[in-house]
């Protein structure tokens, strides 16, 4: 399985009930190995996660932050 290190500005769109997300630069998800709801581990400021890649239409992907 591939791994990747990146950096990302957490955003948190306006709005009642919205989520945190760690928008991704990819490029072609197909060539880079990705597929919907791939899951991911790492750290946000040290502290350990986990979530899922998901499709953000257009290409983009990102990861909901909880």
């Amino acid at each position: 399985m591939p791994r990747w290190r990146f950096s990302a500005v957490l955003i948190r769109p306006e709005g009642r009930g919205t989520w945190t997300l760690a928008p991704l630069k990819i490029g072609n998800a197909k060539k880079a190995g990705i597929v919907p709801r791939m899951k991911v581990k790492g750290s946000i400021d040290g502290s350990p996660f986990k979530g899922s890649i998901l499709p953000g239409g257009r290409g983009s992907h990102f990861v909901v932050v909880r």
